[in-house]
């Protein structure tokens, strides 16, 4: 799938997958009662934790919007502050669903869909078909960006000559990297068919958080290496915040599984053979211009 008709199926899919949730919060926003939601008490530090984990699910993929940058006017200054906006706007758009929930109907937890069951008590039957389908748009919606985004990802560790250059063959029609999407794709469905939804969140959180926080603390070497632009983006207060996000990752991966981390030791295993394999090649360096 090339580039653009991507990116308008999934501003289709946004619209389709924030509608309802939006007017679920419109709707149930006169409901809440606020001294239920204070008396609702709080949570053990480790069941805190190991429900965020889960909860981070809902905010990973923020950073696939850097993949575009390049194309972007001015990316150094709108990028972040759009990074930035969009997690704002989440964790208050969650923020609220939740103290709907609570208001709403204190017992949902026990549901097997609480968001749909929250929809039935405050629309009727409508309203619970319509937030299904919104899951729906949202499922569908993830995994396109994933299929967009991933593929690219590996396309370019293969022209780097950091994986083999079969990843970077592209179609000579279409100019998408095949291989790459057929790979992606394939490993996705095994994945989807093979696991249960909950296990498949909770490794894959684990994997984001083990990135984000590479790259959080590879910041002050980034920052000294790369020239200063005028124009650009500066989070007030230099490295304060991004060292509170390094140690607020660091707890979330405390709570992660043993077997996440098993899992991630043997991935990181094999990534790391493939790429000390592939950079020893450095004669078969894979050209961009590749073709299929």
């Amino acid at each position: 799938m090339g580039v653009r008709a991507g990116m308008t199926v999934l501003y289709l899919i946004s619209i389709l997958k924030l509608a309802p949730l939006l007017l679920l919060i419109v709707i149930g926003f006169p409901a809440i009662e606020w001294a239920r939601v204070v008396d609702s008490g709080l949570i053990a530090p480790t069941q805190l934790g190991q429900s965020m984990l889960v909860l981070m699910y809902a905010f990973i993929g923020f950073e696939f919007s850097l993949i575009a940058a390049g194309e972007t006017r001015n990316a150094k200054a709108t990028v972040p502050r759009a990074l930035i906006g969009t997690v704002i706007a989440i964790a208050l758009c969650y923020a609220l669903i939740q103290l709907v929930a609570v208001s709403v109907g204190p017992d949902l937890g026990n549901s097997a869909s609480p968001l749909v069951e929250l929809a039935r008590r405050l629309t009727g039957a409508t309203g619970a078909i319509a937030l299904s389908l919104g899951a729906i748009f949202s499922i569908g919606g993830g995994s396109l960006t994933s299929l967009l985004t991933a593929p690219r990802l590996t396309f370019a560790l293969a022209r780097d000559g950091t994986l083999p250059m079969w990843f970077g063959i592209v179609n000579e029609r279409t100019r998408t990297p095949a291989n790459s999407i057929l790979f992606c794709g394939a490993l996705s469905l095994a994945l989807a068919v093979g696991q249960q939804f909950v296990w498949l969140v909770l490794l894959s959180t684990s994997v984001r958080l083990m990135t984000y926080a590479l790259c959080i603390a590879a910041l002050p070497k980034i920052e000294k290496s790369l020239p200063k632009d005028p124009g650009q983006f500066a989070l007030p207060g230099g490295l304060v915040i991004p060292a509170c996000g390094l140690l607020l990752t660091i707890w979330l991966l405390s709570h992660s599984s043993m077997e996440s981390f098993a899992i991630m030791g043997i991935v990181v295993a094999l990534g790391s053979i493939i790429y000390w394999a592939c950079i020893s090649r450095s004669g078969d360096a894979f050209p961009i211009d590749r073709q299929s």
